[in-house]
């Protein structure tokens, strides 16, 4: 899903389908440019209901109570070793 998002100087608001505003609430750039065409596009991947399906598999649910409970050489990384 293509969603709308602020070029200004937060670039933290998206809009949504049903937003109607045209300005930023935070920084206060407009959402679209002179033709009146969106700034920015943001890609949205509705994974919740993938990660709700996951969480059913009991394989999952080991592998990933594994990984958050495993020493780690670098926390920022999830990979197939572990330091130990």
């Amino acid at each position: 899903m293509l969603l709308h998002g602020c070029v200004g100087r937060c670039r933290a608001k998206v809009w949504g389908p049903e937003d109607v505003e045209d300005v930023c609430n935070l920084c206060g750039t407009s959402r679209y440019n002179d033709q009146g065409k969106p700034r920015e596009f943001v890609v949205h991947f509705p994974l919740k209901k993938r990660f709700e399906s996951l969480l059913q598999c009991p394989e999952y649910r080991k592998a990933v109570r594994w990984e958050s409970q495993r020493t780690r050489v670098n926390i920022n990384y999830m990979t197939g070793t572990s330091s130990t």
